[in-house]
């Protein structure tokens, strides 16, 4: 299981844990950091793989509308998203193109 969270400082940090414990205590390791810029990070997503050997994938937002995609097996960015709108909000109609 992967636990990620961000900051407000532009932070990413991520653990994994093992399923290895007794009763509700599971072994948790620090898995990675990552400082991505100084916008605090608004959204965190882990997008399951859709076929075995596909990497779980991690989007994380931030305050200057940036979405930056991750690869958590091998713990680099892969990419960055393009041409999104802020909140997935539509463009109010009087919105100039």
């Amino acid at each position: 299981m992967h636990i990620c969270a961000g900051t407000y400082n532009g932070g990413l940090i991520g653990w994994e844990q093992d399923g290895a414990g007794s009763g509700a205590m599971l072994r948790t390791a620090f898995a990675f950091g990552a400082t991505l810029g100084g916008a605090p990070l608004r959204a965190l997503a882990l997008v399951a793989p859709p076929r075995a050997g596909a990497p779980v994938l991690l989007a994380a937002g931030a305050a200057d509308e940036s979405i930056r995609v991750f690869d958590v097996a091998r713990r680099r960015e892969v990419g960055t998203a393009a041409e999104h709108s802020a909140a997935g909000a539509p463009k109010p109609r009087n919105a100039p193109v």
